[in-house]
């Protein structure tokens, strides 16, 4: 049984990043050699990340079969809106106490 790896925006950010050439280019051996060994994973907000760029899109179709979508719980999906509302608290706060 392989172990699974989730594949967050930045590992596959890391595949197309031409501003990056060894960054990009230890991504792609990795992806070529090593991926296989593993199920590869992501959720739908990777592919949203990723949908902000169509280039980038068009790309990831490329390889994209290798990829296999995960559902999102309900709780996952609300981890964005906890995380914003803390870091509102956090930057209210400290903006209270440094004035």
């Amino acid at each position: 049984m392989k172990q699974s790896t989730y594949l967050e925006t930045s590992v596959i950010g890391a595949y197309l990043d031409n501003g990056e050439p060894f960054r990009r280019d230890l991504t792609i051996r990795w992806w070529e050699h090593e991926l296989s060994e593993y199920r590869a994973v992501i959720s739908p907000l990777v592919t949203a990340n990723l949908s902000v760029c169509l280039s980038r899109i068009v790309r990831l179709s490329e390889f994209d079969s290798n990829l296999e979508q995960v559902e999102l719980t309900e709780e996952q999906r609300s981890l964005p809106k906890v995380i914003s509302r803390a870091a509102f608290f956090i930057v209210s706060t400290w903006r209270t106490r440094c004035m």
